[in-house]
């Protein structure tokens, strides 16, 4: 995050509030996850497999207005996420 101060004696209120908030800003704090660790070759065969049933899942998109129609959003990302997911996969294990 970059935060432009002035030093023109007219922007004073401008500069310490700008100051106030980088030094709050600079105290916060997350918490970090430990990603869980998998066999390679499972991992790849799951995904494959999800690949596979998210592809025909979203082949034919269902009726305007239908009910189906609210989720197919969320299967066209689902379905990309696991091709993206695959593809990093077979990158790092060639």
């Amino acid at each position: 995050m970059i935060v432009c101060l002035s030093q023109a004696p007219q922007n004073g209120w401008e500069t310490w509030f700008s100051l106030d908030y980088g030094t709050k800003f600079s105290k916060m704090t997350s918490k970090v996850r430990r990603a869980k660790s998998f066999d390679i070759k499972k991992r790849l065969i799951q995904l494959k497999k999800i690949v596979k049933e998210t592809k025909l899942a979203v082949k034919t998109p269902p009726l305007q207005g239908s009910a189906a129609m609210k989720y197919y959003p969320v299967k066209l990302v689902n379905a990309r996420e696991a091709e993206i997911q695959l593809e990093m996969l077979e990158y790092f294990i060639v």
